[in-house]
């Protein structure tokens, strides 16, 4: 946030500065010289305030992309915890319930919340996927299997 306060402060200087110089082209004598580093002076202004403008679109497009990639790799990991859960059978569907249970609280307010952002009974819901995860006795090679693939 700080970021972005930075650079709407610099590009307002910067579009300041272009105004100033349009507005002082008429009041200075006329001598082409004067008038040639005025304009040259405003048309610089105007540059750097397009520079910046489109680096700050720049920008918020790759937070944007990168927000968008992380929130499809976490589904995407969710989904299979979850298929992976279904293949181990009937012992994981308290933990499927749980699973289910945290979703709906992620997802309730329209967004999805990890539980490092603060959310307090988001991180209680998945750890109770944990445990129950944990309580999970695996028997026979193929459950071993499949509960390690949970697991991880």
């Amino acid at each position: 946030m700080r970021d972005i306060v930075i650079a709407v402060i610099i590009f307002l200087c910067l579009l300041a500065a272009s105004l100033i110089s349009q507005r002082a082209y008429h009041c200075i004598p006329d001598q082409d010289e004067t008038h040639q580093v005025v304009r040259s002076l405003a048309g610089l202004f105007v540059v750097m305030a397009s520079l910046l403008l489109g680096l700050m679109l720049n920008s918020a497009k790759t937070t944007f992309e990168q927000v968008d990639q992380n929130v499809h790799a976490y589904a995407t990991e969710l989904i299979l915890f979850d298929r992976t859960l279904l293949l181990y059978g009937a012992e994981a569907k308290d933990t499927r319930d749980s699973l289910l249970t945290y979703l709906k609280h992620a997802v309730s307010d329209g967004r999805v919340s990890k539980p490092d952002e603060g959310d307090r009974v988001s991180e209680e819901l998945l750890n109770a996927v944990g445990k129950n995860l944990r309580a999970i006795s695996p028997k026979g090679t193929e459950h071993i299997a499949r509960w390690d693939d949970a697991l991880n």
